[in-house]
């Protein structure tokens, strides 16, 4: 910060002046020294003028890129980018405010994944049942298995917390195993899957048998009846007004269609 007190500006060219050596070396010095004072002076201002500022005071949209930014390194919930396992990035513990702004963002632009079952039980009477079929089996069936914690963090987020991007990859009960939520179902035991993606409140939905299953003839009438249950509900709950992803909520009526 300048100072408020008048100086004398002059200039001097000792070769003018009867001087003695001392006296030159003393001009010399103060020369060199002046130099390291302007110096000084054109760091303080850099400083002065870049001085820290408060990171909510950005505009949102920027802040948004940079919560996006430290998005991409954080994605530690598993090789197949499960859902039900996942990690909230780190920046959502910087505070109150920031975990509200950071985990509907986080939600809404991260592609997901879910591993689920169903004991693919004929619609027409819920009595017949695989007769391989356990109790617990049919338990594990239309669950979305997300351990608690990440269902508080989308409670946490609240309306706001609304999944654009996710992949449902569908077994049959007998071949699921919790361990599949971080590795993923076998690929030989996936029966269907059904991938949604929204964009710009627009849905678009593909629900389909696995390659393994694509080519077989006489693919049980219970499978296609939860495959078209799956996709009706994935569609009735796009029709709500203002419409832009899917809440828990949502996601948790999706899969009990699989509790046939």
């Amino acid at each position: 910060m300048s100072s408020n007190t008048t100086f004398p500006k002059f200039e001097v060219d000792i070769k003018d002046l009867w001087t003695t050596r001392g006296e030159e070396a003393y001009v010399a010095y103060f020369e060199q020294w002046y130099k390291r004072l302007e110096a000084k002076s054109a760091a303080r201002e850099i400083a002065a003028k870049s001085k820290a500022f408060r990171f909510m005071d950005l505009p949102a949209e920027l802040r948004n890129r940079i919560y996006a930014f430290t998005f991409q390194n954080e994605k530690n919930f598993g090789e197949q980018r499960s859902l039900a396992l996942l990690a909230t990035p780190a920046i959502t513990r910087v505070s109150k405010q920031i975990r509200q702004e950071t985990l509907p963002l986080f939600f809404a632009t991260t592609s997901f994944r879910l591993d689920v079952c169903s004991y693919f039980t004929p619609n027409h009477d819920v009595r017949l049942r695989w007769p391989y079929t356990s109790a617990a089996q049919i338990s594990n069936s239309g669950t979305l298995h997300i351990k608690q914690e990440v269902k508080k963090a989308i409670r946490y987020a609240g309306d706001k917390a609304l999944i654009r991007n996710i992949e449902f990859y569908v077994c049959h009960a007998r071949d699921w195993r919790a361990s599949d939520r971080m590795r993923g179902i076998n690929p030989s035991f996936v029966v269907f899957t059904a991938k949604i993606k929204v964009e710009r409140g627009n849905l678009m939905v593909d629900v389909g048998l696995s390659s393994d299953l694509r080519d077989r003839s006489g693919v049980s009438d219970s499978i296609t009846a939860v495959m078209g249950d799956m996709k009706a509900t994935i569609e009735k709950a796009s029709n709500k007004e203002d419409f832009e992803g899917f809440s828990l909520r949502d996601l948790e009526q999706i899969v009990k269609t699989l509790r046939t």
